[in-house]
């Protein structure tokens, strides 16, 4: 069972908006099997079609999870939040936009 299913889109975002009024930025999160959601202050990196306005100062950047292979069996999911998030720092530092970032992690 996804730990990310237990969650509403509505509430990780509403959370998130809580996070940048007290001074965060961008706001990362995995959400196992259904892919990872980034809401962000607006910024022209964000543009793509799987962003979307919420608001004035933020938008939000979903990306689907990386699909396995048919044959593949999931050992241990351990690990797995730090190594997406550690190809994401890896991508910005590269230079790439945000969307290209959660693609480059979700296929890490």
């Amino acid at each position: 069972d996804d730990e990310g299913d237990c969650y509403d889109e509505g509430v990780i975002i509403n959370a998130a908006q809580q996070l940048q009024s007290r001074g965060a930025k961008n706001v990362l999160v995995t959400l196992g099997s259904r892919g990872s959601i980034l809401i962000c202050a607006s910024d022209k990196n964000t543009n793509s079609e799987n962003s979307q306005n919420c608001g004035e100062a933020t938008k939000i950047i979903r990306q689907q999870a990386c699909p396995l292979p048919h044959n593949s069996n999931v050992v241990d999911e351990t690990g797995a939040g730090d190594c997406y998030r550690a190809a994401f720092v890896a991508a910005l530092a590269e230079g790439k936009s945000l969307q290209q970032c959660m693609e480059f992690a979700s296929a890490a």
